[in-house]
C-alpha cells in the first residue's frame, strides 16, 4: 500500500547548533526571515537550514480527499525520516517527498516553508503553493483564542500528549550540525506536531464550524499567501526616505523654535513641566470660557494621575480654545513637532537606521536589493577594522565572523553605506521583510516577535507596515523598470459586512441601488442637506464617521474627538450635534441595533460567539465592559476573512502568470501589488476574478448570503496606481 500523501514536517535553522558540517562557527539566530539571516547575520544559504524531519502518517483518514475535525483527530503518526541539509542524496530524498505530499502538517510552518523555498530554487518550485498547509497554532487559536500556550513545548504537557527532555530553550544550542540530539530533537517535534494536532482536534466540538473543509482550506491559503508577501518585501525608495528624513528633522527644529517663542519647550531641559503649565493654562482659558466640564474628557497618566500630554488631549483642549487664542498656536506647534517626533522613531529611524534607543536593533531595518544575475548580497555597509576580540571560533574564516565585522558598527555613519551611491527616487532599491502572523503567536515556537490579533485579522511586525502613515507609504515604490505599485481595496467592506449580518434594510438598500451610504447618514441629521452644497463635504465626512460609530456603539465624545482628528480640525461640530447621533441610533438603524442587542444577549448567555464556516470564536466575561468588543467582533472578523479568501484567491491566480507582479502588503481591507505596466491589468482582473469567486454559491460572500437569507450584497472596489 502506497504511503498517505500526507508528512509532518520540521527544520532546525542555523540557530540549533554552533558549527556547520564542516566545523564553521553558525551565530546565533537573531532574525527569523530568511533574507534577513542572510543579510544581517552573514549566514549562507547552505546554513540556513541544518536538518529537516518528515513524519509519515500511518493512515489518510481523510473523507473523500477533505480535511476534517473528525480526519484530523484521527491522525496518528507513523515513520520518521532525518535529512542532514548538507548532503546531496538527503536533500533529493526530501525533494521527492515535498513532490509526493498534497498536505504538510507543522507548527508555524510558514517559517519552515520560508526557509526551505529560500534555501534552494529545487524546493522553492515544489512548494508553490499546491500543498495544503495544517498548522498546529492555528488550530490552538480556534480551539482556545485566549490560550497563550501555542507552542509543542507548551502544548504537548497541557494537553497530556508529551514533554521534552531536551529544548534549545535558554540559549542552549547543540554543538554541531551532526550531532544525533539534535537530529532526535528535529525528529520528536515532527512526530509530537501530529499527536497535538489530533489532540486539539478531539477537543473542538463535533458540531462547531472550526475545522470544515473550508475553515481548513481558508487557512491553508491564508498561511500561502503571507508567505509570499514575506519573501515580496515592500520595496522601498532609500533616496525618498533620506529626503524625508531630512524633512522632519527641519519640521522638529522648527516647531520648537517657534513653540519656544510662545513660551513652551518641547524637548530637553524643563520640557515636561513647560507643558504641564501649558496645558493647565489651556485648561483654565477653556472653563473660563467655552467648557468648564473640559477635564472630564481628559486623560490621566496611570503613574501621576495628571493631566496627559497625548495627542488626544491636545485635540481636545484645540477643539474649545478659541481660533486666535496664542496658545492653540503653541499647541498647534506642540503637534507638529509630535507628528514629526513619531514619524521619525518610529519609522524613519528604524528602516534606515536602526531601532532609535537599541543600535543592535536591526529587525526593522531595510535590506537592499541583491544585483541582478548574483545569488548573495554584494553590498553591505563596509565595516571598521575588528577591534573586538571573537572568543571560541573554530574558524576565523567563517561566515560568522563576517557577520561580527558588519555588525560591529551599527553607527548611522556604517549603516548609511549599506546603500547604494547611485541610487533615485523613482525606483525602490531596497525592502522590508515584515514577519506576518496570521493568529496570535511567536515567529517560530518560543522565538522572535510575537504578534496577531484574536480577532482574525493578519498583523505584521518588524516593521509594523499596516500603520505606516502617508508619508512613508509615499516612499513605497517599484522595483521594476517604470513599474508601478497598484492598490485595490474593498469598498465600505465592514459597513457591507454589518448590513449583511444584521438585515439593515437601511444599508442594504442603499448598496443594492448604488447610493451614497455616507450622505444618506448625514441627511438623517440635516434635513437640508442637498439644498446646502456647500456644506456636503463637511456633512457627508461627519456621516461617515456616524456609521462606523453606529457598528461599533461609539459615543458622541468619541465621535467628536475622531472626526475633528480626522478632518485635521477643519470639522468642530458641537457636542450636541452628535448626542443626537447617539439618541436617534435606534429610530435609524433599527434592525443593526436589535440585532446588536441580540449578540450583546447571546454574549451573555453563553460567554461566547462563533462564527459561521470558519468558526472563529471570542470568550467575554464582562459584557458590561465589552459591548463594543462582542459588536465588533462579528464584522471586523467576517470582513477580515472576505479579504483573506480574496488574497488567497489572488495569490494562486497571480502566480499561474508569466510576469512580474508581487502581492506584498495587506492592510486589512486593501493589497498592494508592485507590477510591471504589462501586468497592471492583469493585477485587477485577477482581483476582479477574486471577487466574483467570493460571490459565488461556494463562495465565503455568497455562502454568507444564503446563511443569512439574503440576497448577495455587491461587493464594489477602487484601483489607485502610483508610479
Amino acid at each position: 500500500m502506497a504511503d498517505a500523501p500526507i508528512i509532518s514536517l520540521d527544520i532546525e535553522t542555523y540557530g540549533a547548533a554552533r558549527h556547520n558540517a564542516k566545523w564553521m562557527r553558525l551565530p546565533d539566530q537573531q532574525h527569523f526571515n530568511p533574507r534577513k539571516s542572510e543579510y544581517w547575520q552573514g549566514v549562507n544559504r547552505e546554513d540556513l537550514i541544518l536538518t529537516c524531519a518528515v513524519t509519515l502518517m500511518k493512515e489518510d483518514t481523510r473523507d473523500n480527499g477533505k480535511w476534517t475535525r473528525e480526519a484530523i483527530a484521527n491522525l496518528e503518526p507513523g515513520e520518521t525520516f532525518l535529512f542532514q541539509m548538507h548532503r546531496t542524496m538527503d536533500k533529493e530524498v526530501l525533494l521527492n517527498w515535498l513532490k509526493y505530499a498534497d498536505t504538510i502538517i507543522g507548527s508555524n510552518i510558514q517559517f519552515d516553508i520560508s526557509y526551505l523555498r529560500r534555501f534552494n530554487n529545487a524546493f522553492k518550485y515544489a512548494l508553490n503553493g499546491r500543498h495544503t498547509y495544517i498548522d498546529t497554532t492555528v488550530v490552538a487559536y480556534l480551539w482556545n483564542e485566549l490560550s497563550s500556550s501555542r507552542s509543542l513545548k507548551k502544548l504537548g504537557p497541557l494537553l497530556g500528549q508529551f514533554s521534552y527532555e531536551e529544548t534549545l530553550e535558554s540559549n542552549h544550542r547543540f554543538n554541531h550540525a551532526s550531532d544525533e540530539r539534535l537530529h532526535k530533537y528535529n525528529c520528536q517535534d515532527t512526530h509530537n506536531t501530529v499527536l497535538v494536532l489530533a489532540a486539539l482536534a478531539k477537543r473542538i466540538p463535533p458540531t462547531s464550524h472550526k475545522l470544515t473543509p473550508f475553515c481548513v482550506n481558508h487557512y491553508s491559503d491564508a498561511i500561502n499567501t503571507v508567505i509570499m508577501m514575506s519573501e515580496a518585501g515592500i520595496p522601498f525608495s532609500s533616496k525618498r526616505l533620506e529626503t524625508l528624513m531630512e524633512r522632519a528633522s527641519t519640521d522638529i527644529s522648527l516647531s520648537r523654535s517657534i513653540a519656544e517663542h510662545g513660551g513652551l519647550i518641547l524637548s530637553g531641559k524643563g520640557s515636561a513641566k513647560s507643558k504641564t503649565e501649558f496645558f493647565d493654562k489651556a485648561i483654565q482659558e477653556i472653563q473660563e470660557s467655552t467648557n468648564p466640564d473640559v477635564l472630564d474628557l481628559l486623560d490621566k497618566t496611570e503613574k501621576t494621575g495628571k493631566i496627559s500630554h497625548s495627542k488626544k488631549n491636545r485635540l481636545i483642549l484645540m477643539q474649545f480654545l478659541p481660533e486666535d487664542s496664542e496658545i492653540r498656536d503653541c499647541l498647534y506647534e506642540f503637534g507638529k513637532f509630535q507628528d514629526a517626533q513619531k514619524l521619525l522613531s518610529t519609522y524613519l529611524y528604524p528602516l534606515m537606521l536602526h531601532k532609535r534607543n537599541d543600535p543592535t536593533n536591526v529587525r526593522s531595518s531595510l535590506i537592499p536589493f541583491i544585483s541582478i544575475g548574483t545569488e548573495k548580497y554584494s553590498r553591505h555597509y563596509e565595516p571598521p577594522e575588528i577591534v573586538k576580540t571573537v572568543h571560541n571560533l573554530k574558524s576565523k574564516s567563517s561566515p560568522f565572523v563576517e557577520a561580527f565585522k558588519r555588525n560591529s558598527d551599527p553607527t548611522p555613519a556604517a549603516l548609511w553605506r549599506r546603500f547604494n551611491d547611485n541610487r533615485v527616487s523613482k525606483k525602490a532599491d531596497c525592502a522590508a521583510y515584515p514577519s506576518w502572523f496570521i493568529t496570535p503567536s511567536k515567529v517560530k515556537n518560543e522565538s522572535g516577535s510575537e504578534g496577531g490579533t484574536i480577532q482574525g485579522r493578519i498583523t505584521c511586525k518588524d516593521p509594523s507596515a499596516q500603520t505606516f502613515p502617508p508619508e512613508i507609504k509615499s516612499c513605497i515604490c517599484s522595483r521594476y523598470d517604470d513599474g508601478m505599485i497598484v492598490g485595490i481595496d474593498l469598498s465600505q467592506i465592514e459597513l457591507r459586512v454589518a448590513a449583511l449580518l444584521s438585515g439593515e434594510e437601511s444599508m442594504i438598500e442603499s448598496y443594492m441601488q448604488g447610493l451614497d451610504l455616507h450622505a444618506n447618514r448625514a441627511r438623517t441629521l440635516w434635513p437640508d442637506y442637498d439644498t446646502n452644497p456647500d456644506e456636503q463635504k463637511q456633512r457627508r465626512q461627519v456621516g461617515k464617521m456616524m456609521n462606523f460609530a453606529d457598528l461599533f456603539l461609539a459615543s458622541a465624545n468619541t465621535m467628536r474627538e475622531q472626526v475633528y482628528a480626522q478632518s485635521g480640525g477643519d470639522i468642530n461640530l458641537p457636542i450636541d450635534i452628535y448626542r443626537k447621533v447617539v439618541a436617534t441610533r435606534t429610530e435609524v438603524r433599527p434592525q443593526l441595533n436589535r440585532w446588536q442587542n441580540n449578540l450583546i444577549l447571546t454574549a451573555k448567555k453563553n460567554g461566547r460567539i462563533e462564527l459561521p464556516f470558519i468558526g472563529q470564536s471570542r470568550q467575554f466575561s464582562n459584557v458590561s465592559l465589552e459591548r463594543s468588543e462582542i459588536v465588533n467582533f462579528p464584522v471586523q472578523t467576517t470582513a477580515s476573512n472576505l479579504m483573506m479568501q480574496i488574497q488567497g484567491y489572488m495569490t494562486k491566480d497571480l502566480a499561474k502568470v508569466s510576469g512580474h507582479a508581487d502581492l506584498f502588503l495587506q492592510v486589512f481591507d486593501a493589497v498592494y501589488v508592485d507590477c510591471t505596466p504589462q501586468m497592471r491589468h492583469l493585477v485587477v482582473s485577477s482581483f476582479k476574478r477574486a471577487v466574483d469567486h467570493v460571490m459565488s454559491p461556494e463562495g465565503y460572500w455568497g455562502m454568507l448570503c444564503k446563511y443569512h437569507g439574503r440576497e448577495v450584497l455587491p461587493l464594489e472596489f477602487d484601483v489607485e496606481v502610483s508610479h
